[in-house]
């Protein structure tokens, strides 16, 4: 310890013990000694860091224990020493470790030597931190990096701290002309502003927010979404922020909106022509079918008998084709309105197979119909919807099929908890194209066109109506020369619960019981409809009718004269039928007045709007002579 005496001096021999067992790895170092910074002496600690017995220090040089970093000079001289002070060395110890210290360094006043004392402190584990965090760091500065929107941290007073290269190409900075500075140096004041404005809320809250932002360019937009990074006492000490330019999102956005309108204005303004072309073609086939029927009820000669015949055909086939163009017009529309229910599957085919009984015989078909297998058995199915797609189906079949051949139709139970309706015919079968085609809208086979009559959409709607229902219409055979069968699969259902009725229901009036005196007010500006019901009415009974052609004078006859009952046209020339019956309904004098509504509008939102205001009926043109007198007798005797 001769080093350490001198240094501290002879006096202080427990100051000597004391540096030798210093924790901290120690050395003293005399600047002029052999070979320069010549160690003289070395407390336990070092001696033990490098393995080696404090004694055998003595002598080495400072440079032979130190292992400089790449470039640094060797410590051989006192300016050296006077540099190093808190510098980072590597230094060497057992088994080929390597251990980081940071130099301490202190000049020895009292001796007469140019000594120092050197503290090795160790620095490993903060040095580790520090990689790893400098690693970790640059890891996050490579994802930000590659990250298509703007990255950045913000301090309190809104200078950057952090931004990604999308920040730099985006705005053509580097990331020294972005760092240390705000939002109004970088950009234009009202976005600036805007920016500010946000970046306030979220610190003055410490809750993230998401909000559209002007870009700073005219037209574009960023979608930001900002936070506060908290402290360990949960106060803000900085924002961060990601920001995506949503330009071009918010263009589509803007584009399908633009088109959704156009074409709900393009579905409004067809729905509106086919209703107005409804009206304007069911007025006067009203008119044609009314005085028909009419003529049909009176004793002709066998050929007007015919004529009229002739005529009414007609009239019929042409309400069928506007009826199908109405169908399908709510198929493409989406307002196809089915309501399926458990029914029987037998009823609606057998309602089907009577309606076209008649042409079958006319035609020379022979009809037949096997239903055992749908017996007892429900399915899913609205009943007016899938009549009329069998009646389609079946319609075709006997009209394709000529004369003296024969149309079956099978029900039978399918796999997987359905119910197949077949249809099949001995018509003259169709290619596989043909098959393809005839569900196609307007598509009528070139080979039939000429003979029959037809649009080509019954087989359309049908499909549409049946799929409506959840089940499937299609093709199951059919080729040249050997008929086709047709098909339709309906989901099985249990029975519904039968409910007796306890308290029993009042006998029905007949359909054809005469009228007895009645005071009709039909509110209608046609005057072929007003000649049609008059008649109509005044051949069943003692039938009074008053006619208006105006809504507000029907109004004021109806509180005046008090009619059992009102008809109700809806295109009125001053005001919607819908208002004349709201004044009715709202009116105590008229309000327990049954109306029944006749309109050529056979929409059915249309109808079901006229039942919410409070019609008693709604009953579309052409009028079907019994159903109308049926429903008017039912009327008057709910108002009795």
């Amino acid at each position: 310890m001769a080093g350490t005496e001198e240094v501290i001096g002879s006096e202080a021999p427990s100051l000597a013990e004391a540096f030798a067992a210093s924790p901290v790895p120690s050395c003293v170092v005399d600047m002029d000694g052999p070979g320069g910074c010549s160690v003289i002496a070395a407390s336990d600690s070092l001696g033990a860091l490098l393995d080696r017995p404090a004694p055998a220090l003595s002598g080495l040089r400072l440079d032979a224990i130190l292992a400089p970093a790449p470039g640094r000079p060797a410590l051989r001289a006192a300016p050296d020493f006077d540099r190093a002070q808190g510098s980072v060395w590597v230094v060497e110890v057992r088994d080929g470790a390597r251990v980081t210290v940071e130099l301490q360094i202190a000049r020895v006043g009292a001796s007469t030597r140019n000594l120092r004392v050197v503290q090795l402190v160790d620095v490993t584990a903060r040095e580790t931190a520090q990689r790893s965090l400098r690693d970790a760091v640059a890891r996050l500065q490579d994802i930000i990096d590659n990250c298509a929107a703007l990255v950045f941290v913000k301090d309190l007073d809104g200078r950057y701290m952090l931004v990604n290269r999308y920040f730099e190409q985006r705005f053509g900075l580097l990331v020294a002309d972005i760092l240390g500075r705000t939002d109004e140096d970088l950009f234009p004041p009202e976005a600036a502003a805007d920016y500010r404005a946000h970046d306030r809320d979220v610190l003055e809250t410490a809750q993230p927010l998401e909000v559209e932002e002007r870009a700073g360019e005219v037209g574009r937009t960023w979608l930001s979404i900002k936070f506060p990074l908290l402290d360990d006492r949960g106060r803000p000490y900085a924002l961060g922020g990601i920001s995506t330019d949503i330009t071009g999102r918010l263009q589509m956005e803007a584009a399908a909106r633009e088109a959704r309108d156009e074409a709900e204005r393009a579905s409004r303004a067809k729905s509106e022509f086919l209703s107005r072309m409804s009206h304007e073609l069911r007025t006067p086939l009203n008119a044609i079918l009314g005085f028909g029927q009419l003529l049909e009820l009176d004793d002709l000669p066998g050929g007007s008998a015919e004529s009229v015949d002739g005529i009414l055909a007609a009239g019929h086939h042409l309400l069928a084709l506007i009826n199908e163009v109405l169908d399908m017009s709510r198929i493409e529309a989406g307002a196809l309105s089915v309501s399926p229910t458990p029914i029987p599957v037998c009823e609606p085919l057998q309602e089907a197979l009577e309606l076209i009984r008649p042409l079958a015989l006319e035609r020379d078909i022979e009809l037949a119909a096997d239903l055992h297998g749908g017996l007892f058995t429900h399915v899913l199915a609205d009943p007016q919807g899938l009549r009329q797609a069998l009646l389609n189906l079946l319609g075709n079949a006997v009209k394709y099929t000529p004369g003296g051949g024969a149309v079956r139709v099978v029900v039978r139970p399918r796999k997987a908890g359905f119910v197949r309706i077949l249809i099949v015919d001995t018509g003259p079968g169709l290619t596989e194209d043909e098959q393809r085609q005839i569900f196609v809208p307007f598509e009528r086979l070139s080979a039939t066109s000429a003979q029959t009559p037809g649009t080509g959409l019954g087989l359309s709607v049908a499909r549409s109506l049946v799929e409506a229902m959840n089940g499937r219409l299609g093709v199951q055979h059919s080729a040249p020369g050997d008929g086709s069968a047709f098909y339709v699969d309906l989901q099985a259902a249990a029975a519904p619960e039968v409910t007796a009725n306890v308290g029993g229901e009042p006998a029905a009036t007949p359909d054809d019981a005469p009228l007895g005196h009645v005071r009709v007010l039909y509110i209608e500006d046609n005057p072929s409809n007003l000649s049609v019901v008059r008649r109509i009415l005044e051949r069943a009974g003692d039938v009074e009718v008053t006619a208006a052609e105006r809504g507000e004078l029907g109004i004021e006859l109806a509180a005046r004269a008090r009619p059992d009952l009102v008809l109700l046209d809806l295109n009125l020339p001053d005001v919607d039928g819908v208002a004349v019956l709201r004044a009715l309904g709202e009116d105590p004098d008229t309000s327990a007045i049954p109306v029944i509504v006749l309109s050529a509008d056979a929409t059915p939102g249309r109808k079901r709007e006229l039942i919410d205001e409070g019609a008693y009926a709604y009953i579309t043109k052409p009028l079907d002579i019994p159903s109308f007198l049926g429903t008017v007798r039912r009327s008057l005797k709910v108002a009795s």
